[in-house]
């Protein structure tokens, strides 16, 4: 038992697992000192920021692997679908496939339309899992006096109450209702699901400008983290390295890449402080 115990504190104790320590403190510190006043925030994408998406698309495919029609038409296909990890879940959905050696046409194209239909939802948003120490990190930050706002290209008509839902339930800092602008939590969403990403969120940093004064950014696209470094050049730029849209741009100078939120301290107060927030731990490279 030792031995075991021993292996898994050397895991999480790697240069990457203590990348995030020095810029994390840095932030929490600065938001900590007296600010005269003036609101001071902590802005958050969503999606592989602080939630790992790919355990919302492995409990589709699971579901659709479990579905009688679908294991009496496609047994091995469905059998090995069933198998699918997070692991297996890259920026282009349906590679997933190819790791794992299912090469039925078919059997591919139904599964992915049972995905798309079901992925851009609130009732499968609200089973996002956080990424490893996000809500204990973000509790950090709004207990120092942060102001959290999230911001995410996720529409608010299909998404807006499950994401809503998935932020209370995880632990995360939430206002009193999905819309609200109490408690120091923002939840930023699109009205518009047809407007790109980068379009809505240089408009909606204009408002967050107007909230405060933005201390840190947190992002996992890297067009995105430069969109924010440029629109707060004072603030703490930080790029999460989950995954990411293929043949991504190049991050601006001064942009610090962590894996996750895995924090300073012990390994078991990290586990008990994320266990608030996640129904089990994942190691912090997945």
């Amino acid at each position: 038992m030792f031995l075991v115990l021993s292996l898994f504190v050397l895991s999480i104790s790697t240069p990457a697992a203590l990348a995030n320590v020095g810029v994390l403190d840095s932030i929490t510190a600065r938001v900590a000192v007296p600010h005269q006043g003036r609101r001071v925030i902590a802005l958050f994408d969503l999606d592989d920021t602080l939630f790992d998406s790919r355990t919302r698309s492995v409990r589709i495919f699971r579901e659709f692997a479990a579905l009688a029609k679908v294991r009496t038409k496609f047994p091995s296909e469905a059998g090995r679908l069933a198998l699918i990890r997070p692991l297996h879940v890259l920026y282009k959905t349906d590679r997933a496939f190819l790791a794992l050696q299912i090469a039925n046409p078919e059997f591919t194209a139904a599964a992915m339309a049972y995905w798309k239909l079901r992925f851009f939802t609130g009732a499968y948003a609200q089973y996002d899992e956080p990424i490893t120490g996000a809500v204990a990190y973000v509790n950090r930050l709004w207990q120092a006096g942060a102001d959290i706002v999230y911001l995410s290209g996720r529409p608010q008509g299909a998404m807006g109450a499950g994401t809503y839902a998935a932020l209370r339930a995880r632990g995360f800092p939430v206002p009193a209702t999905q819309r609200g602008r109490d408690a120091r939590a923002w939840l930023f969403l699109k009205e518009n699901p047809e407007q790109p990403d980068l379009d809505y969120k240089k408009l909606a940093l204009l408002s967050i400008g107007r909230i405060g004064e933005v201390l840190a950014t947190f992002e996992n696209e890297p067009r995105n983290a430069n969109l924010f470094a440029e629109a707060f050049p004072r603030a703490y730029g930080v790029f999460l390295t989950t995954i990411s849209a293929e043949n991504p741009s190049v991050l601006l100078p001064g942009i610090v890449k962590i894996p996750h939120f895995w924090y300073k301290k012990s390994w078991l107060q990290n586990w008990n402080e994320d266990s608030a927030g996640s129904q089990f731990l994942r190691s912090p490279s997945y």
